[in-house]
Parts: structure tokens; C-alpha cells; sequence
């Protein structure tokens, strides 16, 4: 008898502790959100050109900052996106050259629930490109440099970043780096130091730590790309081949709803001309599961050309919207099917102090009641 009541007193207490664990687990996000790009460029030694998005209203949803320039030296920029659309970042150029792209998403989160929640930032990469494109000899000072950083920061602190810049110079190439490792050589075939360098995209995720109730808290997603040179012709020279490759990328794949109907009989009408009969039955709703999905990575081959007196150059980019040097827009296009958005954010539920408690209350008791069992009667 005493063990039956036992039983039947730790049913509530159990779900207690459950309930205390649990908390509330899921929230409601409210947010507002603003994107900004802004971009330069300077060509031959002149000065530099600033440019903002074509729409730079504190409103605007979308930003697009594109410009060209070309003759003995040259330059391109692209620098576009949106809080749930493409986003992306292009820095080229060749000669005397100096490019830079800035693009920003800035999100106020606010944990309206009467719970401190844990909050986790989901956001997606698309697969990029560091390379300097040596087409002359580099000599005394010359140079061609290519960089690009990502940065997330919470309340104006960066909480995760990664940086590359790549530097040619006449005594070789060399990356330096900060942050998350993205980037993968492509090996020349008769040794040296890589002069590219492809960027990995897929889904990454951040614990922004815990957000008290009702706290609201300033989330900023930057994207920078610069392409910098000073690197003229100069006599015959033979790019040596370069093997790139483009590792998996994993793709996130949001919930989808659709609804089918079901093959069904209605009633009909006729007239002098006959009549039809049949119609729409019931219907369901199909939904697939949120998931992600592996982009098969692949391998390719460049250089081997010879050029004669043609300026060197240099390219960062993430998210291009042109394709560039071996990367077909498939990686671009299913990317972009498959819903990436850059600023999802998600709630855990953080347990109170007394839930603590309350958890630790009953798990004395049954531990109690273990020990009790295992006493002879």
C-alpha cells in the first residue's frame, strides 16, 4: 500500500520536474531588421571613388551597390542583399587597383516571453572565392592582395568572424588568417604556394548566450570583401596549373506546406448538351520536415596559359552572383532554392533558479525511494 501511494505521489512530482526543466521551450522572436551596403574603388594612384546602394534609406529592405570600371586598369564591385534573400559580396580588379564592399544586416531580437531564453543564430555561407591572379612577373614592389571577413556581433561585440587575406608579393604567396578556417588551396602542380583559395559555404550556427525576459539584443551580420594591387605587366609569364577543389556543402532546407487534394466524386448537372459530374473531394496538408541537404563538392583544373605584359589582379567573393572562375551557378541557384536565410534566430528555454530546485528536490526523493526498495523487509 505504502508503495502504491509513493507511486502515485511521484507522478505529479515527476511531471513537475519535467515542467520545471522544460520551462518554456519555445518563444516568440520579435524583430526589425535593416541592411545597409556601401563599397569603393580607386584606379592608377586616383582618388577614391565612394558608393553607396542605390537605395540607402533606413527602410530599404534590399541593397545593390554594382559598378565596373575598366581600361589598363580596372576594378568591379558587387555588393548586395537582404535579411531573407540573396546576400553576397565581389571585390575584383587588375593593375592599380584598390576595391572594397561592405555588406551589413542588423537585427534588433527581442525575447518577449517571461522566461530567459537561450538564443542560437542560424545562418548560411554561399561558397566563395580568394584568388590572386598573377598574369606578370611581380617584382621590387609590386603586389596583388585579396581578403574577405565575415562577422557576427551581438550588442557590438563580435561573438564569431572569420578573416582571410591573401598577399602576392615578389617573394611569394601567402594567407594569413583569423577566425573559422573556410578556405581550401588549390594545389599547384609544380609545388609553391597556393595563389587561390576557395571559400566553404553551408549552414553555421552561434550561441548568442541568454537573453533575459523581455531583453532585446542588437545582432549585426557583416560580409566584407576587398581587392587590392599595384602589379602592371611586366614581360612573358606562364600561370602554372592549379587543382581546385570545392568541398560538400551543406544546404539548409526550411519546413514546406502544400496541400493536395485528394481525387474525389461531387455531384453534376446536365442540360440539353449533357453535363459533368465529379469534383474536388478532400484534401490534406503534406509537410516536409526542415533538413539539410549535402551538395556534392567537386575538383577542377586552371592555369597552364602564358601571358605576355598583362597586369596582375586579384578577386574576393561570397556569394556572386555571376559565377566566377569554376563555380557553376547550380551551387549559387540551390543554395538560394533552398531557402537560405542569414538571420534565423531560435529560443531555448533557460530553467529558473527554483526549477533547479525543484529538480533536484525530486530526484532526492527518488533516490530515497531506490534505497528503500533495496532494504529487506
Amino acid at each position: 500500500m505504502q508503495t502504491t501511494f509513493c507511486r502515485l505521489a511521484l507522478r505529479p512530482l515527476a511531471a513537475a520536474i519535467g515542467f520545471a526543466l522544460y520551462a518554456s521551450a519555445s518563444a516568440q522572436v520579435v524583430e526589425t531588421q535593416s541592411v545597409s551596403a556601401t563599397a569603393s574603388y580607386s584606379l592608377g594612384g586616383s582618388a577614391t571613388v565612394p558608393l553607396a546602394a542605390a537605395s540607402s534609406a533606413p527602410s530599404v529592405y534590399n541593397v545593390d551597390v554594382l559598378d565596373f570600371q575598366y581600361g589598363s586598369n580596372q576594378s568591379g564591385i558587387h555588393t548586395y542583399g537582404g535579411p531573407d534573400s540573396t546576400f553576397g559580396s565581389r571585390s575584383s580588379g587588375a593593375g592599380v587597383y584598390d576595391v572594397n564592399g561592405l555588406f551589413s544586416i542588423v537585427q534588433n531580437v527581442t525575447n518577449n516571453t517571461a522566461t530567459a531564453q537561450r538564443a542560437t543564430f542560424n545562418f548560411f555561407i554561399i561558397p566563395g572565392l580568394l584568388q590572386n591572379d598573377i598574369r606578370s612577373n611581380i617584382t621590387g614592389s609590386q603586389y596583388v592582395s585579396s581578403g574577405i571577413q565575415f562577422n557576427v556581433k551581438s550588442n557590438g561585440t563580435s561573438v564569431w568572424g572569420s578573416k582571410a587575406d591573401l598577399t602576392t608579393t615578389a617573394a611569394g604567396t601567402s594567407l594569413l588568417l583569423s577566425g573559422q578556417d573556410l578556405y581550401t588551396p588549390a594545389l599547384p602542380s609544380g609545388g609553391g604556394n597556393p595563389s587561390t583559395y576557395t571559400i566553404a559555404g553551408g549552414l553555421f550556427s552561434i550561441d548568442l548566450g541568454v537573453i533575459g525576459a523581455g531583453e532585446t539584443i542588437a545582432l549585426q551580420y557583416d560580409l566584407q570583401t576587398y581587392a587590392r594591387g599595384d602589379a602592371t605587366g611586366n614581360g612573358s609569364f606562364t600561370v602554372p596549373e592549379q587543382t581546385i577543389t570545392v568541398p560538400d556543402q551543406v544546404v539548409f532546407v526550411p519546413e514546406q506546406r502544400y496541400t493536395v487534394y485528394d481525387n474525389g466524386s461531387g455531384y453534376g448537372y446536365g442540360d440539353g448538351y449533357g453535363g459533368y459530374g465529379g469534383g474536388y473531394g478532400a484534401s490534406h496538408e503534406v509537410v516536409i520536415p526542415e533538413h539539410n541537404e549535402v551538395i556534392p563538392g567537386y575538383t577542377y583544373t586552371v592555369g597552364g596559359q602564358t601571358f605576355v605584359d598583362q597586369a596582375s589582379g586579384s578577386h574576393a567573393s561570397s556569394g556572386d552572383p555571376f559565377g566566377f572562375d569554376g563555380f557553376s551557378g547550380g551551387v549559387y541557384d540551390l543554395g538560394q532554392q533552398a531557402g537560405r536565410l542569414p538571420n534565423i534566430v531560435t529560443f531555448s528555454a533557460v530553467p529558473e533558479p527554483e526549477g533547479y530546485a525543484l529538480a533536484l528536490a525530486g530526484f532526492t526523493v527518488l533516490g530515497l525511494m531506490a534505497r528503500r526498495r533495496r532494504q529487506p523487509a
